[in-house]
């Protein structure tokens, strides 16, 4: 599933539960978050937890690393990705 490009985040550098309500919908298996080419986005703590308590396993890394984290578990299990694209 896409997402419109029209998508946008509650606040713009950090990540927060309710920016994440259709992944949980999903049920995926795991999400890998991209927090940008310099890391600029913020994942609280309350975001992680949340997810978590979904049973949704959670991987934080730089949007370079994360790609390669989601190409890499979406082979083998129901992954699903949320990429900030830049800074």
């Amino acid at each position: 599933m896409v997402f419109p490009e029209t998508w946008w985040r509650k606040e713009g550098h950090s990540l927060h539960v309710v920016d994440l309500k259709d992944v949980v919908n999903l049920k995926p298996e795991i999400l890998v978050i991209g927090t940008g080419y310099s890391g600029a986005m913020v994942v609280p703590e309350e975001t992680i937890s949340f997810l978590e308590s979904h049973n949704i396993e959670v991987y934080v890394a730089l949007t370079e690393k994360a790609t390669e984290l989601f190409n890499k578990f979406q082979k083998e299990r129901r992954a699903v990705a949320a990429f900030h694209l830049t800074c």
